[in-house]
C-alpha cells in the first residue's frame, strides 16, 4: 500500500470545508491524515472537525487558537485521533514527521535544530501554503481552510517526496 499524508490546517471549527477538504484527500489517495492546528476557534470547539478525520491514521495539533485544549485532547482520545499536543511527532513508512501550528517560534527552532532526526516539519498558522527546504528537513505548510483565498490542503507521498497542493472549493 501506498503511503499518502493528507495536510490541512487552519479549519478555524469551520467543520462543512474540514469534512470537504478531507473527502477531496481521500479521493486523490490519502491515506493518513495531519491536522496542523487551529482546529477550533472561538465559538467552536472544533470537536465537528476531529469528526470529519478518520480514526486510527490522523494526527493533529493545538494551535493559537485552540482555547480549550484539554477538551479536544480527551475528545480525540475517544474517535481515535491522536492529539500530539502542541508539537509531537510521528512516523509514515521510514519517515520522521514533526508537527506544530507555527505561532511558537522556540518549537520551530528547536525542531530546524533536528536535523537528521525529522524528514518533514508540518505547520501552519500563516495561512499561506509553502514548500522548502531547510537543511535536510522539508519544512510544509498545507495553506488553511479559512480565512484565506483561495484554501488549500497538501497531500504527500513520502517515500517519493511527492507533494501537491490542492485548492478547496467553497460552496457558494
Amino acid at each position: 500500500m501506498t503511503i499518502r499524508l493528507g495536510i490541512l490546517s487552519d479549519t478555524h471549527g469551520r467543520s462543512t470545508i474540514a469534512r470537504r477538504a478531507v473527502m477531496q484527500l481521500q479521493s486523490l489517495g490519502a491515506t493518513h491524515f495531519a491536522h496542523c492546528g487551529d482546529v477550533a476557534d472561538f465559538g467552536s470547539d472544533g470537536r465537528a472537525v476531529l469528526d470529519c478525520l478518520p480514526a486510527g491514521v490522523s494526527w493533529f495539533v493545538f494551535g493559537n487558537n485552540d482555547l480549550e485544549p484539554a477538551r479536544l485532547r480527551d475528545y480525540a482520545g475517544k474517535i481515535g485521533i491522536h492529539c500530539l499536543n502542541y508539537t509531537g511527532e510521528f512516523e509514515l513508512g521510514s519517515k520522521r514527521f514533526a508537527v506544530t501550528h507555527g505561532d511558537r517560534s522556540a518549537d520551530l527552532n528547536q525542531l530546524l535544530d533536528r536535523a537528521g532526526e525529522i524528514d518533514y516539519l508540518l505547520s501552519g498558522h500563516t495561512h499561506r501554503k509553502h514548500d522548502l527546504r531547510v537543511g535536510s528537513i522539508r519544512r510544509i505548510n498545507p495553506g488553511a481552510l479559512h480565512r484565506a483565498n483561495p484554501k488549500t490542503v497538501a497531500i504527500l507521498n513520502p517515500e517519493s517526496d511527492k507533494l501537491e497542493f490542492h485548492i478547496v472549493a467553497e460552496m457558494s
